[in-house]
């Protein structure tokens, strides 16, 4: 004969309450261990594309505008023109000025596409943009195996900065060890 429990209602009752109490609880101290800006995400109607816009309109700084191109383009593809347009009006003063940011990364993140003109482009892709353009793209092959591992770390040997040779003898003794 099995065991039966019998709950009254003032059980159950208190039993919910208190589950609903431990959950409000712990979504208040959720909600105040993460940074305050980020509470309006919970019942905001902006989708990801909205905060790309916002992002790019309304900053001044052009330092942070240039990053909605890091963004999948997809998700600024509706401002494309607008984004172009402020594009290829500041290439020449940041080559003119060249200000802190405007780096061999940044410039890589410019799609050819966006430069229509051949030697605004040429301006903004010197040795350094190509090489981090080749890593960029060596590296995304080698993830999805266009790239065998051998050509990978190959090309990695050809990168100069510290990082990539630090990356590379990381990667070679990594290879060492498990062929031991």
């Amino acid at each position: 004969r099995g065991l039966s429990f019998v709950l009254s209602a003032k059980q159950v009752y208190g039993t919910i309450g208190g589950l609903l109490a431990f959950q409000v609880a712990f979504f208040y101290l959720f909600l105040k261990s993460i940074g305050q800006k980020y509470i309006p995400t919970f019942y905001s109607t902006d989708t990801g594309n909205d905060n790309s816009f916002k992002y790019f309109r309304n900053n001044d700084l052009d330092e942070n505008k240039i990053e909605i191109l890091g963004d999948n383009k997809f998700k600024w593809i509706k401002i494309q023109d607008e984004v172009i347009a402020w594009l290829n009006s500041k290439i020449p003063e940041w080559n003119e000025k060249q200000p802190e940011w405007w780096d061999a990364k940044t410039k890589a993140t410019i799609p050819d596409w966006a430069v229509p003109d051949e030697e605004l482009l040429k301006s903004i892709r010197d040795k350094g943009v190509e090489r981090v353009i080749e890593r960029r793209r060596s590296s995304i092959q080698y993830k999805v195996g266009m790239v065998d591992e051998d050509n990978f770390i190959e090309g990695l040997g050809k990168q100069t900065d510290a990082d990539a040779i630090r990356r590379r003898e990381s990667a070679l003794e990594m290879r060492r060890e498990i062929a031991e």
